[in-house]
């Protein structure tokens, strides 16, 4: 069967050869090349797609179909060269430049997220817990005073071992995810940022503070990874494919309630987080003008569950039986749950419309 539809791509290409016609020759062996690509030939795909750029060097995906055989041959550093060419022949070619980016996203190494997590866990134990005053003073972001060193030590101690912890899972699983579709720079720039003018924001917002962890740095990998991959599906603990968005708000509502129960009490970092979350946002928006057109949505939707969140814990934690402030806050969780709903089903139809991000 094979050799049976071999010889009769084989007889139009001889024919097209025949009458010296070259666009008919380039059309058969296109043909030819994409059948045994099917039949896993590659090697002879390969020959195929040669002898076109021989017949016409600037033929359209030809280099983009070189590259993708590559792929499957295991030669990543090759596929690249060939996407290289494909777009300096073609610089609008869509296909070519969203195979790059995925290309380029399997290969690249997250060096900078395996760089924090390291250095996080050496930090944590090179001081002992809790923290005393004098490194509080020294190290953490201060309401009583805000130096420059702290600005940046403030985002690499943790209170205690679950603060860590967690921080640590957060890094790993969304991090690298970032870093790898970003690169390095933009990723730890977008990283010291949010967690800079996170942990500022509570300092300066709650009086009588010291203000110490990676949370708003990691709230901003986040708000950027939201940005980034709008409706991208999560598989929790590798078998349940839940939707980003539901599994973050998930997630960032049990952080908060965690954070409330374990780490600071009263002093929780819930503006760090929410000021991490949009400086992660806000950035991604800057570095990629591509996203404006679903900024709004995601703004609304952190809004909405940072309110969630915040309401559930003042419920929990604070209302000591008070029927007006259970009420209040029972009331903002079901506005927010609307503002939450309504803004994505706003951003599905705003991703169905305009593409992938």
């Amino acid at each position: 069967m094979f050799d049976e539809q071999e010889q009769v791509f084989l007889k139009k290409l001889h024919l097209a050869q025949e009458k010296k016609n070259t666009e008919e020759i380039i059309l058969a062996l296109r043909k030819l090349a994409e059948f045994y690509y099917n039949q896993k030939q590659y090697e002879r795909s390969q020959r195929a797609l040669l002898d076109i750029i021989q017949l016409n060097p600037k033929e359209k995906n030809i280099y983009y179909y070189l590259s993708i055989i590559y792929v499957d041959l295991g030669d990543s550093k090759e596929a690249l060269s060939f996407l290289e060419k494909e777009l300096k022949n073609h610089p609008k070619n869509k296909d070519a430049i969203i195979f790059k980016g995925q290309l380029k996203e399997h290969t690249r190494i997250p060096i900078i997220t395996f760089t924090l997590f390291v250095l996080n866990i050496i930090i944590y134990f090179l001081y002992p817990h809790p923290l005393s005053f004098v490194d509080l003073a020294k190290y953490a972001m201060s309401s009583f005073s805000i130096n420059i060193s702290s600005l940046i030590t403030s985002i690499f101690l943790h209170v205690n071992i679950i603060h860590l912890i967690m921080n640590l899972i957060v890094l790993l699983i969304f991090g690298n995810r970032l870093e790898k579709k970003i690169g390095s720079i933009n990723f730890l720039f977008i990283y010291l940022f949010s967690g800079i003018i996170g942990n500022w924001a509570q300092a300066v917002l709650v009086s009588n503070s010291f203000v110490i962890g990676a949370s708003a740095a990691l709230f901003g990998i986040m708000g950027a990874l939201l940005m980034r991959e709008p409706l991208l599906n999560f598989y929790f603990l590798g078998i349940f494919r839940v939707p980003i968005i539901l599994f973050f708000g998930g997630f960032f509502s049990t952080l908060f309630v965690v954070s409330e129960l374990f780490v600071l009490g009263e002093s929780t970092i819930q503006i760090a987080h929410l000021i991490g979350l949009l400086s992660g946002i806000l950035l991604t928006v800057v570095l990629y003008s591509q996203t404006q057109k679903i900024f709004y949505n995601w703004l609304i939707i952190a809004i909405g569950f940072w309110l969630t969140s915040y309401s559930i814990s003042q419920i929990f934690f604070y209302s000591q039986g008070d029927f007006v402030l259970i009420t209040t806050h029972s009331i903002i969780i079901f506005i927010s749950s609307i503002m939450i709903f309504y803004s994505y089903v706003l951003l599905k139809t705003v991703e169905f419309k305009g593409g992938n991000i």
